[in-house]
């Protein structure tokens, strides 16, 4: 059975490479060449929490997810 990461590089006809696909996964490293990547991210927001404290955190996921 092939892996995910092997799935995504599998040369595939054209009309098929068009077609978009949808992949869930902690290994950030599968989206290496891709065109169009959408991350979506983000923690609740605490009992009395500002708002800009809960951007505040919201902005340290994502720069623990991009480097």
């Amino acid at each position: 059975m092939a892996t995910l990461k092997e799935k995504l590089i599998t040369p595939v006809a054209e009309e098929e490479a068009m077609t978009p696909k949808n992949v869930a996964d902690k290994d950030y490293s599968l989206t290496t060449n891709l065109k169009f990547v959408v991350l979506t991210a983000g923690v609740l927001q605490q009992e009395g929490e500002s708002c800009l404290n809960l951007v505040q955190r919201n902005v340290n996921v994502f720069k623990f997810i991009i480097p």
